[in-house]
């Protein structure tokens, strides 16, 4: 499947306490386990007490591609003789190719909307290739939450914010 941003859709929803977001998206990684989402980037932040941020990139672009060119770099290590080499080689090849194609949500966009939560909460940063909507508000409904921001259409927006109330 080509990795091409300009189909995805970005949604950043915030929750109350430091870990809910982290349950969320364990949740959203089973779903993607069993095909019903794609992620392209999935970004986690948490407010502790004061104004102190902790930004936690979970899913890259990058790292898809390290994984791909490592890969590639074992099956011509295996043709060459040399497994290891090739695979660190691929690997390096990859994760460099992933850095000039890093199609994720922008580390800027992420900071500036974090500021705005509150202490003792967190906030989900998910940029969605494909999704079984249905899915995927059932699983997220229990959790609540109040949307920060997507490129949904305002049909899909209202959706997702009437499901997290």
């Amino acid at each position: 499947m080509a990795e091409d941003t300009n189909n995805s859709n970005l949604v950043a929803i915030a929750y109350d306490g430091r870990a809910t977001a982290t349950e969320v998206l364990h949740e959203i990684q089973a779903l993607q386990a069993s095909g019903d989402i794609v992620l392209e980037d999935a970004v986690i932040v948490e407010r502790h007490q004061g104004t102190q941020l902790e930004i936690k990139q979970v899913q890259t672009p990058e790292w898809k591609s390290t994984k791909r060119g490592s890969g590639i770099g074992l099956v011509a290590g295996l043709l060459l003789g040399g497994p290891i080499v090739g695979a660190m080689a691929g690997a390096g090849l990859g994760y460099m190719i992933g850095k000039l194609r890093d199609h994720g949500i922008p580390d800027k966009f992420i900071e500036d909307l974090s500021q705005s939560l509150e202490p003792d909460s967190s906030a989900l940063f998910l940029l969605v290739k494909e999704a079984n909507a249905e899915k995927a508000l059932t699983t997220i409904k229990p959790f609540k939450g109040c949307v920060l921001s997507t490129t949904l259409d305002e049909e899909q927006e209202e959706r997702l914010r009437k499901t997290l109330r």
